[in-house]
């Protein structure tokens, strides 16, 4: 779990920037790959309760971008257009990642409170972004 660790602390790091769409495209990309990274790493209710802090970091950034990404306000149809083609199959390949990584963590995550809050914080991030 060096790797989810490693990506976890960039995207952290990374704090501001969230200046134009395709900043908030990308810092959502690395937020879903974060997220499933770590879900994926889940195999054991301790791996759980170790994960939960994590979880809770991905929470805090989703909820900047979608601060982010409210204040930017709609987008022009061609700028949604252009980010659709550059991000949509990123996007997919992530959301399946997360699908199949929760499928697996789940009886794990369900036996650690902290770890399933934490899991709901970012789904709730999550959609708020539509």
């Amino acid at each position: 779990q060096i790797v989810p660790a490693l990506a976890l602390a960039l995207f952290c790091a990374c704090g501001g920037g969230l200046d134009s769409p395709e900043d908030i495209a990308e810092a959502t990309m690395v937020g879903m790959e974060d997220f499933a990274a770590i879900l994926e790493g889940i195999d054991s209710k301790d791996a759980a309760d170790s994960a939960a802090d994590d979880l809770e970091k991905v929470a805090e950034r989703m909820a900047e971008v979608a601060q982010a990404h409210k204040k930017l306000g709609q987008l022009d149809p061609a700028t949604e257009a252009e980010l659709g083609k550059k991000y949509n199959s990123r996007m997919m390949k992530a959301m399946q990642s997360i699908g199949e990584a929760a499928q697996t963590a789940g009886p794990f995550i369900a036996e650690s409170k902290k770890c399933q809050e934490a899991f709901e914080r970012v789904g709730e991030k999550l959609q708020g972004m539509n």
